[in-house]
C-alpha cells in the first residue's frame, strides 16, 4: 500500500524511490521511469491521479534487484516514505534549442521519465537520444521509439542499428 502522498511527491524527472527488502540491510534506489504527474487541472476537470509508478529493475544474480525481480504478489517489501532526490534541473536548459541526452543500459529509466513528462511539454526544444546497449535484445523502451520521436524526440541508436555490427567489424579488425 502507498502512503498518502507519496505519488504526488513525485515532482521531476530523475527521481528516485527507495526499498528495502526484509532480507537485505540496506534499501535500494531505483530510478522513477513513469513520467511525473501532471500540473493539476482546475477543480472542476480533475482527472483520476496516477495510481502507481514504474521502474525498470535489471536483474543481476546475487544482487537486491534478482531478490525485487523474484517478488510474488503479496510478499512484503518496505517503500520510502517519499521520493528522494531534487532530479534533473531541466531550467537550465529551458531556453536550449537542441539537447543531447546519453543513456546506457538500464540507465534510460530516469530519461524515460524526462522524456515524456519534459520534453512533451517543451515542443521547441529538438532532443537527440543516444542509447547504448551491448545488443538490441537488451535494448528497453524499443516500443516507446516511435511515440517519443512523434514527440520531437530522435532516437539516432534505432538508425544505426543495421550499420553498427559492420562498423564494430571494421574497428576490430
Amino acid at each position: 500500500m502507498w502512503a498518502p502522498g507519496l505519488l504526488a511527491s513525485h515532482a521531476a524527472a530523475g527521481q528516485f524511490l527507495p526499498f528495502r527488502l526484509p532480507a537485505s540491510p540496506y534499501p535500494i534506489f531505483l530510478a522513477i521511469a513513469s513520467p511525473r504527474p501532471p500540473p493539476p487541472p482546475a477543480p472542476e476537470t480533475l482527472p483520476e491521479p496516477a495510481s502507481c509508478f514504474e521502474f525498470l529493475v535489471k536483474r543481476l544474480p546475487g544482487t537486491p534487484s534478482a531478490h525485487l525481480c523474484d517478488l510474488r504478489p503479496g510478499d512484503l517489501v518496505h517503500v520510502g516514505a517519499s521520493v528522494v532526490g531534487r532530479g534533473f534541473d531541466v531550467a537550465r536548459i529551458s531556453d536550449a534549442s537542441h539537447v543531447l541526452v546519453f543513456a546506457t543500459g538500464s540507465g534510460i529509466s530516469p530519461i524515460r521519465s524526462l522524456i515524456e513528462s519534459v520534453f512533451a511539454e517543451n515542443k521547441k526544444t529538438d532532443v537527440s537520444l543516444f542509447y547504448g546497449v551491448r545488443n538490441l535484445q537488451r535494448m528497453a523502451y524499443q516500443e516507446r521509439f516511435d511515440d517519443w520521436e512523434s514527440r520531437g524526440v530522435t532516437t539516432g541508436f534505432r538508425r544505426f542499428a543495421e550499420c553498427l555490427p559492420k562498423y564494430t567489424r571494421q574497428r576490430l579488425c
